[in-house]
């Protein structure tokens, strides 16, 4: 090849690289709403829940206590349905074990402004999950 020719394909991978290091595309990750959206009044209607807390920024929000029950019955649904030839006990510490054993990694799932506002606000996956794991089961069995 050319000296010429051998110098382009050098900047072409070079571009290649700076593109890689600045377009890195990152794993998708819930996260909370940007602040900009967060304080428009007029947009709280939109990122607000209305039936149900998935996670911690909303989770014990008085309008959103109703519909705590569905989690317990759409979990207890999962779970018949997770395993029919096991008894729904055992099943469901199954399930349960795996998410704890899980923790740290479901943990990154999560953007590290959500995290940083579970660890401060609620702790979340500590107690409060023990506290939800055992009124799960007692309500399954």
């Amino acid at each position: 090849m050319s000296k010429k020719l051998d110098e382009r394909l050098g900047q072409l991978r070079k571009a290649e690289q700076r593109f890689d290091k600045r377009n890195r595309i990152s794993t998708p990750k819930i996260q909370r709403l940007p602040v900009m959206l967060r304080h428009n009044e007029r947009f709280v209607k939109y990122y607000t829940p209305k039936m149900i807390s998935f996670g911690p920024i909303h989770h014990g929000s008085e309008i959103l206590k109703k519909g705590e029950h569905y989690k317990i019955m759409w979990t207890s649904t999962f779970v018949a349905k997770y395993n029919e030839n096991q008894d729904s006990n055992e099943a469901t510490q199954i399930l349960l074990k795996r998410i704890e054993d899980n923790m740290e990694e479901l943990k990154k799932e999560f953007d590290d402004d959500f995290r940083r506002c579970e660890e401060a606000q609620i702790k979340w996956c500590g107690s409060k999950f023990s506290r939800k794991r055992r009124r799960l089961g007692q309500f399954l069995q």
